[in-house]
């Protein structure tokens, strides 16, 4: 994993900032804010990522880096994505100081090395700030999976919303969860709503399980019982959207990171 440049990247993200959480009713409880690191790894290198993000990772244990955890997950296309919870906007100006300290801790010549190999074999970075809705997610999603023992399987839904669509997407996503607490559907999945980036109008559903068997099984009995109201729910969602795509991919417990005692 290379190291988080906090500084540059928020000078232009700062530009395109929206607060997609306003459409929300005010009584909600805040939602938990989390900084978002992504890092898409070259398919010819991708030996050298892997290698060089294990050693970043172990500096980051090794410097007892002061930062209570960083979740990683990966696509099966080679996304790579750095998950670190954050209280408030100020906690970013934190992480640039726990990792400036990390490095100063750390063996120059070693770390520079793993730094050089690391950004050869990355293709592109981004730096987001995404919002975990408490009031569209369903089930328990408080733990966001940190225990990767258990469920490893990671799918990714991406709505890129028309422009004036996100208030009524939202309502779609209420009345969607409304339906699964009704028909008792087991499955939890986490809503994620864009607070700073590129786009912001996107919205990400992320859902775990223990394997791709066990979620497209799943799935399929998800389906039954929403039966003909969840098929209408999504047929409407469709109409307000500009673009959907899904991936599959998995959690990467080898490049996480939790603060030790």
């Amino acid at each position: 994993m290379k190291v988080l440049n906090f500084s540059r990247p928020l000078l232009s993200l700062l530009l395109l900032f929206s607060l997609t959480a306003v459409v929300l009713p005010q009584e909600q409880p805040q939602d938990p804010l989390f900084y978002i690191h992504e890092e898409t790894a070259r398919i010819d290198k991708i030996d050298q990522y892997n290698s060089t993000s294990r050693d970043f990772t172990q500096m980051m244990t090794d410097s007892k880096l002061d930062l209570p955890w960083i979740r990683a997950s990966q696509t099966d296309d080679l996304v790579f994505y750095y998950l670190v919870p954050l209280k408030n906007y100020g906690d970013i100006d934190k992480l640039s100081a726990a990792f400036n300290a990390m490095m100063s801790k750390a063996d120059k010549d070693k770390m520079n090395k793993v730094m050089q190999e690391n950004a050869e074999s990355i293709a592109s970075v981004r730096e987001l700030v995404f919002k975990r809705s408490n009031s569209l997610s369903y089930g328990d999603v408080q733990g966001l999976g940190l225990d990767m023992t258990k469920q490893n399987f990671l799918h990714w839904d991406y709505y890129i919303v028309k422009p004036g669509m996100m208030k009524d997407v939202m309502a779609i996503a209420a009345k969607f969860k409304k339906l699964s607490e009704e028909k008792k559907i087991t499955t939890p999945y986490t809503v994620w709503l864009t607070d700073m980036g590129e786009n912001d109008n996107l919205i990400v559903v992320t859902t775990m399980a223990k394997d791709a068997v066990s979620f497209y099984q799943q799935m399929d009995k998800d389906n039954t019982a929403l039966g003909k109201e969840g098929e209408d729910l999504w047929n409407q969602m469709m109409t307000k959207l500009e673009h959907f795509e899904h991936k599959n991919g998995h959690t990467r417990p080898d490049l996480s990171y939790a603060k030790s005692e």
